[in-house]
C-alpha cells in the first residue's frame, strides 16, 4: 500500500519499534524515488504517537492521511481509549 501511495505522490512515514525493518523498507522506497522517512515508535504509547506526528509535520509540513497497520493487544487499546470513553460517557 505504501509503495502505491508513494508512487502516487504521497510522502511516506513509517514508524515501528523495529528500526532495522523500518529502515530497510524506507531504503526500498527511496530506491524507487519515493520520499520516505523512518521514525522509531510504539503505537501503544501516547508520547510516541505524538512524536510520529510531530516529526512527520516537521519533515513534510502536514499530514494528509494515516494508515494504521499495527496490531495492539485489546487490553492496551482499552487503556489508551479509556480517557476518551470517560469524556464521552460523562
Amino acid at each position: 500500500m505504501g509503495e502505491r501511495l508513494g508512487k502516487a505522490g504521497f510522502k511516506i512515514v513509517i514508524s515501528d519499534m523495529n528500526m532495522d525493518l523500518v529502515n530497510k523498507r524506507v531504503d526500498k522506497f527511496k530506491n524507487n524515488n519515493i520520499d520516505a522517512i523512518a521514525i522509531e515508535g510504539d503505537v501503544s504509547k501516547h508520547d510516541d504517537q505524538f512524536n510520529v506526528v510531530a516529526e512527520a509535520v516537521n519533515k513534510f509540513g502536514s499530514v494528509d492521511a494515516f494508515i494504521n497497520n499495527a496490531g495492539i493487544d485489546q487490553q492496551v487499546c482499552g487503556i489508551v481509549l479509556m480517557p476518551v470513553w470517560s469524556n464521552i460517557k460523562d
